[in-house]
């Protein structure tokens, strides 16, 4: 019978990768497509036939001459037995989520993994247990691990469990699916084909946008990284997807009306960001500007940087576009103001907002007349305070009346200055 207790990680049996019995075997993907293995030190575990090994990717590999494009990770996975037909819509396999996909699909291994995850579609979870019988089986439950009884059918929020033999552990993640689309469990508008998830080495894994997605709700130091290393490696396609997947799943984030008092930090975060877009985009720009009220010393403001870069010819765009979204930008349009072009990061640099425009344009005029009056006239930041403290407390979770509610204040400022334009 098992006891319920905390859910702190691996502990118990160790994971198969750290596993001194851990076998290894290598897959060989020929330039033909087909697949070769060598399965001379194979080691069959328990009921399950799961096996233990060496996962590679094709790679051309000049010191070996040996008809077969050659093998870029070497990292212990786990391979089922092509008997076990659990995720039907998959192929023979498990899918590889996390850390592993995120390897495979970069073809080499980018850093240690503390754990093996395996997701199985909700649909096949006694097939699953079937295919584990003598297994012990937890779930966990508000961070907390419970036994997952035999005729127990598991419907979300569930979504995690553990399967542990005795002498080997893993983490098995539930995906839902609707016919032949996956489906995220926290936001079930957002979906992805089914198909798209074995990549031409054969082996099904979590397609890198899904995983980075996942990641996204609360990333540690470990996910940015996972984040820096994908984002380049995507497609266009991907990388629209998964952009607008975050705004869709982090709404209050962007849209919630916050006035903060000044943050000695936020110079610090736009020399950061500049830096940053300074190496991306180089000899395309002729400035880059901290705009907003984070840019004034002192005055409270919502804890977003505003940021104009500045170029010379809107012909330059579509060079500049193309190297930010690389980068980790999504492009959002003017957003209704012409003369502007708004780029969301969706990375791990500093929360901020970017403004491509050209520096001649009427936009960054007026970013730059209004940002230095409220440098230079401190009766006008103090009533700007005042306004937006008012406003953010009568428009908390609506951005869009917030900003539109600052206009007139704005405006008047504008004409009174001697840099106004028109």
């Amino acid at each position: 019978m098992c006891k319920r207790r905390r859910r702190n990680g691996n502990t118990g049996a160790p994971s198969i990768y750290r596993s001194q019995l851990a076998a290894s075997m290598t897959l060989f993907v020929g330039n033909d497509g087909s697949r070769r293995k060598n399965s001379s030190k194979i080691k069959s575990i328990a009921a399950g036939e799961i096996r233990t090994g060496t996962l590679w990717t094709p790679r051309k590999n000049s010191r070996k001459k040996t008809g077969f494009q050659s093998i870029a990770v070497q990292c212990n996975l786990l391979i089922f037995d092509p008997a076990w037909k659990c995720c039907t819509h998959c192929g023979d396999h498990g899918l590889w989520p996390g850390g592993w996909a995120i390897d495979l699909f970069l073809g080499r291994e980018t850093r240690n993994h503390q754990d093996i995850d395996i997701a199985v579609f909700r649909e096949d979870q006694f097939e699953l247990r079937r295919h584990l019988t003598n297994w012990k089986w937890e779930k966990a439950v508000n961070g907390t691990l419970v036994c997952w009884e035999s005729n127990e059918w598991l419907e979300l929020p569930i979504h995690e469990l553990r399967a542990n033999s005795g002498e080997y552990q893993f983490e098995f993640l539930f995906n839902e699916r609707r016919q032949d689309l996956w489906v995220y469990r926290r936001d079930q508008t957002i979906t992805r084909p089914i198909a798209d998830f074995r990549p031409e080495s054969g082996v099904p894994i979590l397609p890198p946008e899904i995983v980075l997605l996942y990641k996204s709700k609360n990333p540690s130091e470990k996910d940015l990284a996972d984040f820096r290393r994908l984002w380049p490696r995507l497609n266009s396609e991907a990388r629209r997807w998964l952009a607008d997947a975050m705004v869709r799943v982090r709404p209050v984030t962007w849209n919630a009306v916050e006035v903060v008092d000044y943050d000695e930090r936020w110079p610090v975060d736009f020399s950061r960001i500049a830096n940053e877009l300074g190496a991306v985009l180089g000899e395309l720009i002729v400035g880059i500007e901290h705009v907003g009220s984070t840019s004034v010393p002192g005055l409270a403001a919502k804890p977003m940087i505003y940021i104009d870069v500045l170029i010379r010819s809107s012909a330059q765009f579509p060079e500049i576009r193309d190297r930010l979204e690389r980068f980790g930008y999504i492009h959002r349009g003017p957003r209704g103001i012409a003369g502007r072009e708004v780029f969301r990061c969706v990375i791990d640099l500093p929360k901020h907002l970017l403004y491509v425009s050209e520096q001649t344009s009427r936009p960054v005029i007026e970013h730059l007349s209004f940002r230095n009056r409220l440098r230079n006239d401190p009766e006008v930041a103090s009533a700007y305070v005042k306004l937006k403290r008012d406003l953010a407390q009568r428009f908390r979770n609506d951005r869009e009346r917030y900003t539109e509610a600052k206009t007139d204040f704005i405006r008047r400022i504008l004409a009174s200055s001697q840099k106004t334009v028109g």
